[in-house]
């Protein structure tokens, strides 16, 4: 941890300095020099900004030189300084493609440095040959990697690069050349290592039309047309080949390479309204009514008939399912919520599971705690009918178990 003991700017002592000024700093409690704080280095608080290893950058070659060295042609991969403020780093230059660059000429490079250098995106730089006697040119930091492998990536990044060369001071065409790149990008994590401030960069976003803001992240907006497209054609799919089925389960749906599964959550929870629901894990296209298939009927029919004989007292699952038809016309009316399974082998209509709830309440409150066989003479249903309800209440927090009895956990008139 250092302490600030002084500021100069331009050779006059301030007490504050705003963001971007060169300063003269005097700090205690540091070291100096080889491993610690020399000429040029950058004060920042720990997570603002991370050094790089390469930049990418548009050069431009000075023009008008003098001298002979400075009429060459400016070729990949020789060494060169490259300055930065008050820092200089020596780095080996690439430039695009394998081009030379006279003077008054300008294109894409490749800075891969010897040390690790903390800049801004957008920050400009002079570069000078390696005896550092010749100003060879300038450039733009369009964007910094954490890796030394000189390359400028897929046609993506190319863009990327070519756009912000053209536009260096537009905030909005560098917001569109991330998102075009990466096509989902967390709204925190657009362009953290730039001079743009967050508000500017926020209505970047809002006004720009190529970009989708869809819960805490922003989308391609071609990229989010093409996964909404998918996401309804497998929905019908699904609704055409199980109409038995409330909604497809949500962690089937689309899922890319390069979409975080965070952004693909918020996309089927805030992306669809008007079209599709997520209800309890499941998406169904708005309008959807779960149909009962032909062949289950009469199944469906019986099993409701028997279930509404005794609400209170009703056949157990065994009894109801002994053939496979009928344990799919049993999923099918839990589905819809015609029946209630507290536990497996217990299946009850909601008539009979809410009276029991209420009757259990209603003891509760009079009685103040009550054992199960209490509770099961109060409702008058068996120990097999009632034990499990009371579990499903406890898990809900409507009653508390100690010991033998059970109380409401919040009593209420």
């Amino acid at each position: 941890m250092a302490k600030v003991r002084s500021l100069q700017n331009h050779g006059k002592t301030i007490g504050s300095s705003q963001p971007g000024m060169r300063l003269a700093v005097q700090l205690g409690g540091v070291e100096m020099g080889e491993g610690g704080v020399r000429r040029g280095s950058l004060l920042t608080t720990c997570s603002t900004l991370e050094p790089f290893e390469r930049l990418d950058a548009v050069i431009h070659r000075v023009e008008g030189g003098r001298m002979a060295h400075e009429a060459k042609a400016l070729r990949s991969a020789v060494r060169v300084w490259v300055h930065l403020g008050t820092t200089a780093r020596l780095a080996r230059l690439r430039l695009e493609a394998g081009r030379t660059l006279m003077p008054g000429e300008s294109c894409l490079a490749s800075l891969t440095l010897d040390e690790p250098l903390a800049c801004f995106e957008g920050d400009r730089f002079v570069i000078r040959d390696s005896s550092q006697r010749w100003t060879m040119g300038g450039g733009i930091v369009l964007a910094g990697v954490k890796g030394r492998r000189p390359s400028f990536g897929s046609s993506s990044r190319q863009q990327l690069l070519r756009e912000r060369a053209e536009a260096p001071a537009e905030v909005t065409v560098w917001v569109e050349s991330q998102v075009k790149e990466e096509g989902v990008v967390p709204l925190a994590g657009i362009l953290p290592n730039t001079r743009f401030h967050q508000d500017v960069i926020g209505k970047a976003v809002e006004g720009s039309e190529v970009i989708a803001k869809i819960g805490t992240f922003a989308w391609l907006q071609s990229l989010e047309s093409e996964v909404r497209a998918a996401v309804l054609g497998k929905l019908e799919s699904f609704h055409g080949e199980f109409p038995n089925l409330p909604g497809m389960n949500s962690a089937n749906l689309i899922r890319r390479k390069g979409i975080p599964p965070e952004a693909m959550d918020q996309f089927l929870h805030h992306g669809g309204k008007g079209v599709w629901t997520v209800e309890k894990g499941l998406v169904s296209l708005l309008g959807h009514s779960v149909q009962c298939p032909p062949h289950l009927q009469a199944e469906v029919d019986r099993l409701k008939d028997l279930l509404n004989q005794d609400p209170m007292d009703p056949p157990s699952r065994r009894v109801l399912c002994s053939e496979k038809e009928s344990e799919e016309a049993l999923r099918y009316l839990e589905t819809i919520g015609e029946v209630i399974c507290p536990e497996r082998d217990l299946v009850l209509t909601p008539a009979g599971y809410n009276r029991i709830r209420r009757m259990v309440k209603g003891h509760l409150r009079k009685a103040g705690k009550a054992t199960v066989s209490d509770l099961r003479q109060a409702v008058g249903a068996s120990r097999r009918v009632v034990m499990p309800v009371l579990d499903v209440m406890d898990r809900q927090g409507l009653t508390k178990r100690d010991g033998d009895f059970r109380s409401l956990k919040s009593p209420s008139p």
